[in-house]
């Protein structure tokens, strides 16, 4: 408006000209700098109100001035906004007609309206006839874009803390972390161990001198030893100590997904926090605030499992080629044996020798005493028990037995 007062003729010529516009009980008109209200009460009156709306975007200041109009003041006519929200008129100190305060300050960036009353006052006339209802206006066009919705509060960011393989969280400002245990639970036994390979057959040995030959024989874990043609074995326990622990078992199926938790209560938008970024790397899990170059890793692998049980003895492998010819030897001694060792050692009795060669012959025994021409067998005294008669009627020798003697009759 280019005028702030005016005369009551001239305001009433401005009611009339309005309602020509504007032919209802109750009517705005805006214009650029603000908006009046006419509305009209029953009894003649009309009562006029022009107010003003100006939005502001904060810097560093708090003050204000106005430049579409003016208010009454100490009339409590300013109503203010704070990013679309309505405030408390407590907060507002008037400096003058045009120029307020809002005490406390406020965020840099953020909007505020002020809705003003410059004018109202109450015109009392005749009421005229009611005039005829009016042409239906066209739809009005689209409102303008709402203020912007008030900014949320900052959120805190998420700080952890390590102890042991327990983790801790609490958000920025609470003093108390809460800690989960990220420790594996203990795995389980492994499985037997796989036989293993058959190891690569040797290469062979040049041939060796030609020896006793040695027969082994186990007995459980007993392997005993002879010489061939020995009857007994010399018998050693070569059961060695318990074996070293078998390797780990293999990692278990992954367990099922737990059930859906419940939907919490949905927080105050804040400031994007810095999250948490983590990597594996074996069984070690690194933390590190996002944007930051370092992480901290914890061991997260369980407890050794409890040691597997003994693999089954390997297959027999093939016998070795003849392996190269050894040093000789120093020879045994009795010494280097017990009298046990030595009689299992002996050998058994061996079987009956064969029969000797014929003996040279003897001298010519001298001659005998001529007894008479001939002697017969009958007539021989003392003969030996265990000779029998043979009669024999070759002229050449006898082939005879160990211990038979012979004689020839003439």
């Amino acid at each position: 408006m280019a005028n702030k007062y005016l005369d009551l003729a001239g305001l009433q010529r401005l009611v009339n000209k309005i309602k020509e516009l504007i032919p209802t009980r109750t009517s705005e008109l805006d214009n650029d700098n603000g908006f009046i209200t006419i509305e009209d009460i029953p009894g003649g009156e009309t009562k006029i109100t022009i107010r003003h709306q100006e939005r502001f975007i904060v810097d560093d200041s708090s003050i204000f001035e106005f430049t579409k109009g003016y208010y009454t003041l100490n009339a409590n006519s300013v109503n203010w906004y704070l990013d679309g929200i309505k405030q408390s008129n407590d907060t507002l100190i008037e400096i003058n007609n045009r120029t307020i305060e809002v005490v406390g300050g406020l965020p840099q960036g953020s909007t505020v309206v002020f809705d003003y009353v410059e004018y109202t006052n109450t015109i009392i006339g005749l009421e005229g006839p009611q005039g005829p209802k009016g042409v239906k206006g066209d739809k009005g066009d689209t409102g303008l874009q709402g203020i912007q919705g008030i900014q949320g509060v900052r959120g805190k960011n998420i700080e952890y803390l390590w102890n042991g393989t327990q983790l801790g969280v609490k958000v920025e400002g609470e003093s108390n972390y809460s800690y989960t245990n990220l420790k594996g639970d203990k795995g389980d036994k492994g499985d037997q161990g796989i036989q293993g390979l058959k190891g690569d057959t040797g290469s062979k040995g040049e041939t060796g001198n030609k020896g006793d030959s040695i027969e082994l024989l186990w007995n459980g874990t007993q392997l005993g030893v002879r010489v061939e043609g020995q009857t007994i074995y010399s018998y050693m326990d070569l059961k060695g100590e318990q074996g070293i622990e078998g390797l780990k078992g293999d990692k278990g199926d992954k367990g099922d997904t737990g059930p859906q938790g419940l939907k919490g209560d949905a927080g105050a938008k804040g400031d994007t926090g810095n999250g948490l970024e983590f990597t594996w790397s074996g069984t070690q899990l690194g933390v590190r605030v996002k944007g930051t170059t370092t992480y901290t890793y914890v061991n997260l692998k369980g407890d050794k499992g409890d040691k597997g049980d003994q693999g089954l003895q390997g297959i027999k492998g093939d016998t070795g080629l003849q392996g190269p010819k050894g040093d000789k030897g120093n020879p045994f001694t009795y010494a280097d044996f017990t009298a046990t060792q030595l009689n299992g050692l002996k050998g058994p009795k061996g079987d009956k020798g064969d029969k000797g060669d014929k003996g040279d012959t003897g001298e010519q025994g001298p001659p005998g005493e001529a007894i008479a021409d001939s002697i017969e067998w009958s007539k021989i005294l003392n003969k030996p028990s265990l000779v029998t008669q043979k009669t024999i009627t070759s002229a050449t020798e006898p082939t005879l037995n160990v211990g038979d003697q012979w004689h020839r009759e003439i």
